[in-house]
């Protein structure tokens, strides 16, 4: 049960972060345009 925790939140922090790095793109490109 442990383990199934720990394979959920590194799912959930790593396409968290696929998300931020998405966004950070977009807005740069705002930014800079």
């Amino acid at each position: 049960m442990i383990g199934q925790m720990i394979d959920l939140i590194a799912g959930l922090a790593y396409y968290g972060y696929l998300v931020i790095s998405c966004l950070n793109k977009s807005a740069a490109q705002i930014i800079l345009r």
